[in-house]
This record gives C-alpha cells, structure tokens and sequence, in this order.
C-alpha cells in the first residue's frame, strides 16, 4: 500500500496534540516519585525499579490501541513532564530501558503506534534512543519520519548542559543532517531544519547546527526534483538560512572556513530564488503571497549573510541588491534581471574563497 502524508499527517497531529498534558496532571499521576528520577546515585533496587517502570509503560504502548497508545505514551513521559532535572543515572536506566522496548514498535506496521513510540523517546536523551529515532528518519512513511524529525528536536533542543547529554545532541545533530540531505518530502524536510534550529541562547550546539545545515543545504537545493512545491520548500529554506546565519553572527577571520561555508549555503538558498523565479509561471502573483514573501525573506537573510562574509574576510568586492533585483523582476515579469545580479555575485564568492560553483547547487 502507497502512503503519503497526506493520509497520515491527520494521525501525526493528533498525536501531537495530546502531547498537551497540563502539569498539574502529570504530577497528580507520575508514577515514579521526585526523589528517585533526581537521584544521581539510584541502589541497583532503584535503577531496576526506574527500568521496570519504563518497561511496563513501552509495554502499555506496544500492545495498546486507540486512545491507550497516547495513554501510554503519556505515561512513558510522566517523569520528563512532572521533573525538571531528571539525573543521569535515571536517564540512563529509564531511556535505554525504553529504546529497547520500543525499537521494534516504531517499525511497526501501525503507523500510530510507531508515531506514538517516537515522540516518546525523544525527550530521553540517551544515545541508545537516538539510535532508534535516527533509524526511524528513513522509514518508507512520511508520516513515520514527520515524527522522528519532532522527537530529533527533543534531543537536539534539550538540556546540554551536560556532556553526556550535550554529546547524544550532537550525533542526533549530525543524523538528522544526514538524512535532511536525502529527504523528498517538504514537510518532513521543515521538520528536520526545525530540529536542527537551535536556539540562539545555545552557544555550544548553534555553530555546529549551521555548520550541519550550511554543509548539506546545496546538495538538497540541487537535487530538488522538477514541479517541486515551491512554497512548501521555500518554507523550509527559509528557516535554514535564519538558522545558518545565526551561527555565525559573531564569527571573526579566525571562523574562516565556517564563514565560507555557510555563505556557500546561502549562495545555493539564492539559487533556490532563481529557479522559482524564472520556473514560475507568473510572476506577478507572487506580490503579496506567501510564496513571495518566503522568497524575499530568503533572498534578505542570504543577502545579509554574504555582506557580513564580506566584511568579515575583508573582501572589497561590492554585493549587488539583490532584494531590489527581485522586488524589479516581480514588477515587470521577467526574472532575468534576478538571475543577471545573482550572477554577479561570483567575483565577490571568489574572492572570499567560495568559489562561484557555490551558484550551482550540487557542484563542488
């Protein structure tokens, strides 16, 4: 049986919805007290008391259906929605415990419960779960992969404060850049550049999300089939590019080859801008649309970007407007003018050691 996302989304959302527990529930129910989940040094009782708590509840889920699957999950959850500082130890013995359990189910052929089991290892940040939502993120179904995207956002986005932790984010980084560069589906695609968006208060996993994202961003845009769903992609690029830049903000001479890469990047995301530019069928519908909105928020931040590259690697080659370039091309229907000053771009990326090839997606 063919799935699409169509079919399946409906499901997904569902589940993400219920995810919409309030505290005052989860502590009223959480199964397993304050002191045990915080405690760094559980006994060997403790920790096989964590492991069967977690175990029952991977169970409920594997062999539920319907509304107890989300019951489950639910409960798989508690400990994570009820505390804020769950230990190591806990992490441990609880997230590897249900990984385990779960592994099999989100390969299952019921899609809920596959989706269910995904959303809820993604909190437990242990690798051994990351193992098994990476797994997930080439799953046939895009509604199976919609989900391991959002649990990947659960681990990259979480606590990092602690190595252990902060080391199971990078690989889930690192996995869900590696499976962006293969993904087909827009949405899911979207969902995978969320993950990847780290906040900007997170200065240790920020420069390696852009680095992850600037690295694979050329090959995505190259490979974009014909009769692409440009606004579903431009959506995506968007949030890619904010994400690129923000890593390198405040990036000195001595974050050379960082800058370089990410300017690569955003030289593709002005590719992407050209291509729909001169494949749209009217250009001036665009005025005013979402389409064309997402397109001039790509072209302003890609811009912005190779001004700042520019400066920071102390180029004089001058940057043509290329916002003006687009807004003209709209007016009067013709994206030739687009493509002629994104082209002159090349002097400039050659003198910052990009190399103009960076104006064609998928070349090296």
């Amino acid at each position: 049986m063919r799935w699409s996302l169509r079919s399946l989304l409906p499901a997904f959302v569902c589940c993400c919805a219920s995810l919409l527990i309030t505290p005052s529930v989860c502590f009223a129910q959480s199964s397993l007290p304050r002191d045990l989940v915080e405690n760094a040094n559980p006994t060997d009782a403790e920790q096989s008391q964590i492991a069967d708590a977690a175990r029952r509840a991977a169970q409920a889920l594997a062999n539920g259906s319907g509304r107890d699957v989300e019951r489950a999950r639910k409960d798989l959850l508690r400990p994570f929605t009820a505390f804020n500082n769950q230990s190591i130890a806990f992490r441990f013995a609880y997230g590897r415990t249900a990984a385990s359990e779960l592994r099999s189910v989100t390969q299952s052929d019921d899609v809920h419960r596959a989706v269910n089991a995904l959303l809820a290892l993604g909190p437990m940040g242990v690798l051994e779960s990351q193992e098994v939502i990476s797994d997930a993120l080439g799953d046939s179904r895009a509604a199976v992969r919609l989900a391991a995207a959002t649990a990947m956002a659960d681990t990259i986005q979480g606590d990092t404060r602690v190595s252990s932790l902060r080391d199971t984010a990078q690989v889930a980084l690192n996995n869900t850049a590696a499976a962006l560069k293969k993904e087909t589906d827009p949405a899911v695609a979207s969902a995978m550049v969320s993950a990847m968006s780290v906040s900007n208060t997170n200065v240790t996993m920020l420069p390696l999300a852009s680095e992850r994202l600037a690295e694979v961003l050329p090959g995505v845009i190259g490979n974009l089939p014909e009769g692409f769903d440009a606004l579903a992609w431009s959506k995506a690029m968007a949030r890619a590019s904010v994400t690129c830049r923000a890593g390198v903000l405040n990036a000195t001479a001595r974050d050379a080859a960082r800058i370089r890469l990410v300017t690569r990047a955003m030289a593709s995301e002005l590719a992407f801008v050209d291509r729909v530019l001169t494949e749209h069928e009217d250009l001036a519908a665009l005025s005013g649309s979402p389409l064309g909105a997402e397109l001039m928020d790509i072209v302003s931040t890609a811009s912005s970007q190779i001004e700042l590259a520019r400066q920071q690697l102390n180029v004089s080659n001058t940057i043509p407007n290329l916002l003006s370039a687009m807004e003209l091309a709209i007016e009067e229907q013709d994206a030739s003018g687009f493509t002629d000053a994104f082209r002159r771009l090349a002097p400039a990326l050659n003198a910052m050691g990009v190399g103009e090839n960076a104006l064609d997606p998928g070349t090296r």
